[in-house]
């Protein structure tokens, strides 16, 4: 009988340790095989590390290996709760029904209007005041967004940015006494020069966009939608102590109605607070152009007006970095770029403006825009 014992338990013994090794080659197996799938994923997708679904907050488990291991103890889990709760301390990652309002401080650049002359002093045919002349440089706006998501990959996304107003003025000397100057209309306008042009340039822009929203995965989310934007723009140019007051101004309106297309794509997440995406947007667009350009003097004022309705383009790209400070909150950093065209803009009305007929307008110009934004993100 002790025999027998003796075999049995020595049979158990190597059954025991012929299961411990199959369970260690079996695990080094899977994890070789894990390996290599995380190689071959990080091949395909060199710039994202780490793709999370923002409907579902994950963990991190850690899993030891213990040459003493028991097949019927099962896999030891170290620190699951505490990822779970180290996680969840940080994620912002939406409930299948879910909120979320974005508020940014927009800091925007417009790009210096084409070259194109305005003033010409007729003794020496040459420019007094080019549109080029203006350096609009940045000016600060809102970003505002709220967000539906509807279970687990639908949402629908309302938008507002805008910048009230980039301004530039130019001061340029003129040469006094019986020079005669010529605004480069069409036909041109002859005037008497003063001692200087006092020239000023304003715009404005303002955007409202409505949008669906879908996850295709974890990494892409695609979104169609509708976007009416503003354009508006004046300038005005003053002769200081000419003999004849003479003002010139021009003033365009631009109302864009049209849908776009666009994405976002995580770009980089390494799994912890901080995450990198990167979005982009175009669209077609009816526009309804307007120019109202005017000349006045001590005895008149002479106008020009004009209007179009041209198919213009709106295209954004921008990337975005988005710190989880909690559960709810958050808080991000980015950088825009904005692009339209067929568009009519007031410095490039002048050229255009027959004041003798009274009309006249260019809605063909273009425009880009760029700068920084800051703000924060709640989500509920």
């Amino acid at each position: 009988m002790k025999g027998n014992s003796s075999v049995t338990r020595t049979a158990a013994v190597l059954r025991l340790k012929i299961a411990r090794e199959g369970n260690r080659m079996a695990w080094e197996h899977g994890m070789v095989k894990f390996m290599l799938l995380a190689a071959m994923v990080v091949v395909a997708t060199p710039v994202v590390s780490r793709s999370v679904a923002a409907s579902e907050p994950s963990s991190t488990v850690g899993f030891h290996f213990d040459p003493a291991f028991e097949s019927s103890e099962g896999y030891e889990d170290v620190g699951t709760n505490s990822a779970k709760e180290s996680m969840e301390a940080w994620c912002n990652g939406c409930a299948p029904d879910a909120w979320q309002v974005t508020a940014d401080a927009l800091f925007l650049a417009r790009r210096n209007p084409a070259s194109a002359a305005l003033f010409v002093d007729q003794a020496v045919n040459e420019e007094i005041l080019n549109a080029s002349d203006f350096h609009l440089g940045v000016h600060g706006g809102f970003d505002l967004s709220l967000t539906r998501w509807s279970g687990e990959r639908f949402g629908v996304e309302c938008r507002y940015f805008g910048v009230d107003h980039w301004n530039a003025n130019v001061l340029v000397p003129t040469t006094p006494g019986n020079d005669l100057n010529s605004v480069s209309a069409s036909p041109p306008v002859t005037v008497q020069a003063g001692t200087a042009i006092a020239a000023s340039h304003a715009s404005e822009l303002h955007n409202f966009e409505v949008n669906t929203r879908y996850r295709w995965n974890d990494q892409w989310t695609l979104l169609a939608g509708f976007r009416y934007a503003e354009l508006d723009e004046r300038f005005r140019a003053d002769l200081i102590d000419p003999p004849t007051p003479f003002s010139l101004q021009a003033v365009t309106r631009n109302r864009l109605y049209g849908g776009q297309l666009g994405a976002e794509v995580l770009v980089w997440d390494c799994g912890g607070r901080f995450a990198v995406d990167a979005f982009g947007k175009a669209g077609i667009f009816g526009n309804a152009a307007t120019n109202r350009s005017s000349f006045a003097t001590d005895v008149n004022t002479e106008s020009a007006i004009g209007d179009r309705t041209p198919v213009s383009f709106l295209g954004e790209l921008g990337i975005r970095g988005n710190y989880h400070i909690s559960q709810r909150w958050s808080a991000q950093v980015g950088y825009h770029l904005l692009w339209v065209h067929q568009v009519a803009l007031a410095t490039e009305q002048v050229a255009v403006s027959n004041f003798f007929l009274g009309e006249g307008i260019d809605a063909s110009g273009n425009t880009f825009y760029h700068g920084a934004s800051v703000g924060i993100q709640y989500a509920w």
